[in-house]
């Protein structure tokens, strides 16, 4: 899952803090923790946002990121059954709420 995992620009603040705070907990990493979740998030950060498109479900355009079908083609199916599963995964956690 984490080639497919990205980080908008305003979320940053916010993952940064999570990374952070399990790296804490980890006792080889307690004392990097701060530097190694700057790491983390660089390579997450994505300069595009992600949107919608008719019949495959959430993507994005940047280069590096496996949800930008544009460029890889390939993964257009991988990406339309991770969404389908994403989706089925939210709406049961938020179904019992």
């Amino acid at each position: 899952m984490l080639p497919m995992t990205a980080i908008e620009r305003e979320q940053r603040d916010h993952a940064k803090q999570i990374i952070y705070n399990h790296l804490k907990t980890v006792p080889q990493f307690e004392q990097s923790a701060e530097y190694i979740s700057k790491c983390i998030l660089n390579g997450l950060l994505i300069d595009e946002v992600f949107f919608e498109l008719d019949e495959v479900g959430t993507v994005n355009n940047q280069n590096h990121s496996v949800r930008n079908i544009r460029k890889y083609p390939r993964y257009k199916e991988n990406i339309i059954e991770l969404n389908k599963i994403l989706k089925k995964n939210c709406n049961k956690k938020l179904g019992s709420l």
